[in-house]
């Protein structure tokens, strides 16, 4: 996307006022700025934007459909209810295209004037990984245009989500090429006081653009239930190999140490546990149940059901939602899970046997649950595992993740039991928001509702 002058004039004026640059800087000339201290500290605060913007609604949401979660008052429960209203996606929307998408649009700009090719790669990457969030959620939505959104009587124009989900996979070959041009000394490069994810090891933002690629290449392979390019591309070498590639946003930093689904159970209380999950745990006596869920206040492990709104229900555990615990973003289980998946379908049973067995280990250890080898020997290592086995696994192992409502659209598993009150479905997409509805009329999509699938979910089968 092109960034006019008056595009970075408008984000840096807003910086200034808000977190970073101090009043010695020339903010009515930006491109007098340094490059390099533009890069240093608009990087920080991009990411943690991202995770922030990423553990609020648009997460928060697809967890209660996902019945990970359950509303029980507030916006939440209408969401839980199935009744949300083109309103509660405002922010979700308007934060991603101001505080997300666009630090990232200039911190590429600033990579491009500093001749620094790690940060344009991490760039590259980390706005890659919220366009994936925000296409798999709405579908269809700017991108291209969206810099149109900082004036106020220019609409922009939607792009069409398959050519979205291209240009995340073309665009994670430039980013590596970039880390690689980086590794060879071009353009300064960021360290941990700068990269609150990674540390700026290159390395290690290489195997992320991997694995993001991996992601939305699994989305191609179900709308065209052909499986063998994304079989092969899981066998490729330099993909995370442990826990320790995990991606994720370590806590505390100097912007805000509180873990953001900790600060929102302390603060905002609007959701609970979702009962199918909890049930799951409990079904097996998971030794991972009292690492993602708390005992509610008699001393129980309760999730509420679609609908009930059962504030008697438990909150997340310290795991995911500890006042330090790290956010993730991208997981060795995941990738584990995938292989699995792209091995079965391939015809490899044994290979997706060992896949995931490997996942659900992997799992276990990040979750710090107790060694329960009794446990382990029934549940980890199977023999022909089917696919409602690898997703169901995966969807414990991806607590919190958005990647479980992509999982149950392409494969309706886990086998969830909607709110039967109001449809026998579960939602498919989020609601276009109030303000695109009102304000750009002629370009969004006006007619779609929770229930209609977005590009990628159009090959459903039975599901």
């Amino acid at each position: 996307m092109f960034i006019s002058s008056s595009y970075r004039k408008i984000f840096l004026v807003s910086l200034a006022g808000l977190f970073l640059f101090s009043a010695c800087l020339e903010m009515d000339d930006p491109d007098v700025l340094d490059p390099d201290k533009v890069l240093e500290e608009l990087l920080p605060l991009a990411q943690r934007n991202l995770v922030y913007w990423k553990t609020a609604d648009i997460g928060r949401y697809t967890a209660i459909w996902t019945q990970q979660l359950a509303g029980v008052r507030g916006v939440e429960g209408t969401i839980d209810r199935y009744d949300p209203l083109p309103v509660s996606s405002n922010k979700m929307w308007s934060d991603h295209y101001n505080y997300v998408n666009l630090y990232f649009e200039n911190l590429i700009f600033y990579a491009n004037e500093a001749n620094s090719k790690a940060y344009r790669g991490i760039g590259r990457i980390l706005q890659a990984y919220s366009l994936g969030l925000m296409t798999d959620a709405f579908g269809h939505i700017p991108f291209s245009e969206a810099d149109k959104y900082l004036s106020a009587h220019e609409t922009p124009s939607y792009d069409d989500q398959e050519m979205i989900l291209l240009h995340i996979t073309e665009i994670m070959d430039a980013a590596i090429i970039d880390l690689q041009n980086a590794m060879d000394g071009q353009g300064v490069v960021p360290g941990p006081a700068q990269d609150f994810i990674y540390g700026g090891d290159l390395n290690q933002w290489m195997k992320a653009a991997r694995m993001l690629k991996l992601r939305y290449m699994t989305r191609f392979a179900h709308f065209r239930q052909e499986y063998t390019e994304l079989f092969y591309a899981l066998q490729e070498p330099g993909l995370f190999i442990s826990n320790a590639d995990n991606m994720t946003y370590e806590l505390p930093d100097p912007l805000g140490s509180e873990n953001p689904y900790y600060n929102y159970d302390e603060k905002v209380r609007n959701t609970r546990m979702g009962k199918h999950l909890v049930d799951m745990l409990k079904q097996t006596n998971d030794p991972r149940l009292p690492r993602l869920v708390r005992k509610n206040t008699s001393n129980e492990y309760i999730g509420s059901a679609p609908g009930e709104s059962n504030f008697n229900a438990s909150f997340p555990g310290t795991a995911v939602a500890g006042r330090h615990a790290p956010i993730v973003l991208l997981s060795y289980p995941e990738l584990k899970f995938l292989q699995a998946e792209a091995s079965y379908r391939y015809g490899e049973h044994e290979m997706a046997d060992q896949a995931y067995a490997e996942g659900v280990k992997a799992s276990l250890e990040w979750f710090g649950a107790a060694s329960d080898p009794a446990w382990e020997q029934e549940n980890v290592y199977k023999e022909n595992v089917t696919i409602k086995q690898i997703i169901e696994a995966k969807y414990i192992a991806l607590f919190m993740q958005q990647e479980v409502w992509s999982d149950y659209r392409r494969t309706g598993y886990p086998e969830l039991v909607p709110f039967e009150d109001v449809s026998e479905k579960i939602p498919r997409r989020k609601l276009y928001p109030e303000d695109e509805l009102t304000h750009n009329p002629h370009n969004v999509y006006q007619d779609e509702t929770i229930f209609n699938r977005v590009w990628w979910d159009g090959n459903p089968g039975e599901i």
